[in-house]
């Protein structure tokens, strides 16, 4: 799995599952109102010894146009694993977490756009993650 290095006799592991997007009412959506704020969430899993990690991390969202058009970055979102011993064999860490809260107007009505995301560690240089996530378009 990309973004898993060995590290001794104990593998630590992150990925990102998937890319969500929200409008402003909590409800998914893939068809969105670009005058209006919405919601970009993305589902970082952490597994090995990251489970139960206190590191921060930063989830950088973008985005690209199909078709000629423009394309950049969303935001960044950063947080920290919260370090609590578990039983499971993976933690997800998403909603309000992970969630950035994309201004009115930064993409362009009438359009379809891919989003994706990328993970990193800043003090785990070289763990990361990253998603091509969802097509969605905008529409006035």
């Amino acid at each position: 799995m990309a973004g898993s290095p060995p590290v001794g006799d104990v593998t630590l592991g992150v990925d990102l599952i998937s890319i969500t997007v929200e409008q402003p009412l909590g409800t998914p959506a893939t068809s969105i109102d670009a005058t209006a704020p919405f919601y970009v969430t993305a589902t970082l899993r952490a597994s090995g010894f990251l489970r139960t990690a206190a590191v921060p991390y930063s989830i950088r969202y973008f985005f690209e146009s199909f078709g000629p058009g423009p394309e950049g970055s969303l935001g960044i979102v950063a947080g920290n694993l919260n370090g609590v011993p578990i039983t499971s064999m993976t933690t997800d860490y998403n909603g309000t977490a992970t969630r950035l809260t994309v201004p009115a107007s930064t993409l362009i009505n009438d359009r379809t756009w891919k989003l994706t995301a990328i993970a990193d560690f800043p003090t785990m240089p070289g763990t990361g993650a990253f998603i091509e996530g969802p097509v969605i378009a905008t529409r006035p």
